[in-house]
Parts: structure tokens; sequence; C-alpha cells
């Protein structure tokens, strides 16, 4: 780090601390320099609040600026940057660089040349500069917050966006060019993008490996890619989801919270009943409207075609006549009030359906023989009073 560099920091950490002790007052903090590297007079005030371009702050810190016309520029910049190490030869007074670090599973660096003196980590002076608002439509951001490397002789520099807000309200988690008012990116398989929340009802726990005591959340989170069963085994390798829990089971899973989609609607008593859909906690979903779709596949364990075994024994026709005398429904069939009381499964309504249109064309086939049985016997009775009419 340059001289100059350490003597202005130490300036503005002193400067802020006298500030802090005195009464208020506006006080000239110098050194600081702008995107151009021109040194500029920089106002800040007492009370523990900073001004950059104010003299009256309204916080403990506020940066304001006005670009001039058609030379806007970014606003407040945070930025992490990663150094890399070097050495300090005594022999020939430069700084060298690190050929490796903790190789062999230390953690100690590893230098060429052997021995050295003492380690300094600095920046490399060919910092990166990263042309946002080439991919921004000529914005610059309001806010920006990211992580740097620095060009170095170990590689080629980097520049990752960790949030930024732009002048025209999009705003960007790990991206650099929002591509709506939230555009957010997720860091792998079943891990989640945005999770939507509050505290669980339950006691406070403490997470593994944090030593504060945390709370399990009941939420609504979005994951962008899945591995295979990721979070419920219905899950196949690169799905998406959409995952939610009551936070109340084990490492935060559900136990009894339900998902429901619906219009938001007036729930008194004069207010219009709309429909909607609910999943339980088992996935089991509730639809209370309409649905019109393409095509509707349902999975079923049987088929009803055992009815043209040999071995079935079909009901005789007077039975099912006494059944329905009695019961009003057919025999096998879920009734009037049981519908209207439980609804209709229609999985197996349909099987139950299908039974009985297989016992219904047992039933044509067999009156079908009968016939064609009675017809013979006709033609034969029929052949005989023809003969005896003869013989008279």
């Amino acid at each position: 780090m340059k001289k100059h560099n350490i003597i202005n920091c130490t300036l503005l950490l002193v400067s802020m601390t006298i500030i802090g002790e005195s009464q208020s007052q506006t006080t000239t903090v110098g050194g600081f320099r702008n995107r151009l590297g021109n040194i500029t007079s920089t106002k800040a005030t007492t009370d523990s609040a900073l001004g950059v371009g104010t003299q009256s702050p309204n916080g403990k810190m506020e940066v304001t600026y006005c670009p001039q016309y058609g030379q806007d520029h970014n606003g407040l910049v945070v930025t992490k940057n990663n150094c890399y190490v070097g050495f300090y030869s005594a022999s020939d007074g430069q700084f060298n660089d690190v050929i490796s670090v903790g190789q062999g599973g230390g953690t100690e660096p590893t230098y060429t040349p052997s021995p050295v003196s003492p380690i300094h980590a600095y920046i490399s002076n060919l910092p990166l500069g990263f042309p946002i608002n080439s991919i921004n439509n000529s914005l610059n951001p309001i806010f920006w917050a990211r992580e740097q490397t620095p060009n170095n002789p170990l590689g080629a520099g980097s520049d990752d966006s960790k949030f930024i807000v732009f002048p025209d309200g999009r705003t960007g988690i790990n991206v650099a060019n929002p591509r709506c008012a939230l555009d957010v990116r997720g860091f792998g398989a079943n891990k989640p993008a945005a999770i939507f929340g509050v505290n669980a009802i339950r006691g406070t726990v403490t997470l593994p490996g944090s030593p504060i005591a945390q709370r399990y959340t009941r939420h609504i989170e979005i994951v962008p890619y899945l591995s295979g069963y990721g979070y419920n085994r219905i899950s196949q390798n690169k799905d998406l989801g959409i995952f939610f829990t009551d936070g109340l089971g084990d490492l935060g899973t559900n136990v009894d919270g339900g998902l429901v989609i619906a219009p938001w609607s007036d729930t008194t008593a004069n207010g219009r009943a709309v429909g909607g859909m609910r999943m339980d906690k088992l996935g089991n979903v509730e639809f209370r409207g309409d649905v019109r779709t393409t095509n509707v596949v349902i999975d079923t364990k049987w088929w009803p075609d055992y009815v043209f075994s040999r071995n079935y024994q079909l009901r005789p026709l007077d039975s099912v006549n006494a059944f329905i005398k009695t019961k009003g429904h057919l025999p096998d069939m879920p009734s009037e009030e049981s519908i209207t009381s439980n609804g209709q499964n229609i999985g197996d309504l349909q099987k139950l359906q299908q039974q009985k249109i297989e016992e219904l064309t047992l039933y044509a086939i067999s009156q079908e023989e009968k016939i064609i049985n009675q017809n013979q016997k006709i033609e034969l009775l029929i052949k005989r009073i023809e003969l005896l009419e003869k013989a008279k």
C-alpha cells in the first residue's frame, strides 16, 4: 500500500474521532480521492453522522451527488478487494509474487525464492475497471456492493456483483445486470434463491456451527435447480421447485402446514365465496372452482378386466333389480348421499363404472345367446308346424 494512502486513512480515522467527541459542526476532511484519482474536499458532520456531498445527512451516513448532464457516474460503491499476497526481499528491496499458497495441506504460503523477509499483503496497482454501464443501457448504479479481485501476476482479475440498484428501480442480487425489479441468482443444486417467512412457533434453537440462537421459520422458498429427491421424493434432477414449511419439524421441515393459492377475497358473512387451491401436509391438493385441461392422467393399481374371467360370478339380473328397488342405486356404486357429502374419487369411480360397463357387456352377450337359442327353437317349431299341415 502506498504511503500517502496510509496517511489519508489515518487522517480520516483521526478526523472522525475528533468530530465524534466535539460539538455539532461541519468539518472538512481532506485526502479523499474521486474516481479520477484527484484529491477532493469531503464534508463530514458530527454526532456520528457522515455526509458525502451534503452538510446535513439524513442518516448515520448519506452520499449525495448531482451528475453533470451527459456524464452520469456510479453512486455508492462498496468493494471487498481480494488482495493477493507477496513478500519483500531485503536483498533487492522489491516486492515479489507468491508462486503457491497453502500447498501440501499447510496454512503457510510457499514462496520462491527462499528464504524471504517479512510478508506483506498488498493490492495490485492495476485495479480492474468494470464497465457496468455498458451492459445496463448506459445506466450507472446508485448503489453497488461487489467483490473484486484485481489483476495480478497470478491471473486476470474479476468483478463479482453481490447487490446492485439502478436508477430505474432494477435491483440485482448476485447479478450485475438485473432483468427486472428484483433479479436474484442462487448458488447451486438444492439451494434456495429466495426465502420468504416468519419465525416458527417453537423454542429457540442453536443451529450447528452458529453461536447465535436461531429460529426455524415458517416460509416459502424458491429453488431454481433441484437434484433427484431434493427437498421431496417427487423431485427429479434439474427440476425447479417451490417449497413450503411451518418450520416445526427436524431441521425446519414441514409438520402440519398447508399452501393456499387463491384470490384475496372478503371472508365475512356478506363476502362472495371464491375458489382456489390448497395443498395439505401430505401433498393432497384441493381445488374449488372449475378446472379446464386438455388431458388428465390418473395412476391406478387395478382395472376391472377380472369381470371377463371364467371365475367371475355375475350377479343375476333379478338380484340387480331387487337391489335397485331397495337401495336406489346400482350394486357396488356409491349412493347419491355419499357423493354429495364426500365428493367423487374420479379414479375409483372410473374403475367402478368400467366394471359396470363390462358387466353390462356380459349381460348383453348372455341375452344375445338366449335370443339366438330361442330363435333356433322357434324355427324348428315353425318347420314342424309346416310339416304337420302338409300331412293333413
